[in-house]
């Protein structure tokens, strides 16, 4: 049986805590998922995810920044990873 895990992240409104209460929770589920063979493939797809959500964090940052510096509003996004 294989579990497959989606998250959709609108680029509006998203907030620091935002992005670490889904890291967090992702953290805290690989903390309980067994170190068996049979876990190995969703334990490394939960790691990219991870990865793939502090990429995506730093692109929406330089995205808020760069819109700043073009004189837009800024939006609160602090330091994540």
């Amino acid at each position: 049986m294989h579990l497959f895990v989606c998250i959709i992240i609108p680029a509006c409104g998203l907030h620091v805590l935002d992005f670490q209460k889904i890291a967090g929770l992702i953290r805290e589920f690989l903390l309980k998922l067994g170190d068996d063979v049979e876990c190995s493939e969703l334990r490394d797809a939960f790691n990219y995810t991870l990865l793939q959500l502090q990429r995506y964090y730093r692109v929406l940052r330089a995205q808020m920044l760069h819109d700043v510096t073009d004189g837009g509003t800024v939006q609160s996004l602090q330091v994540l990873m």
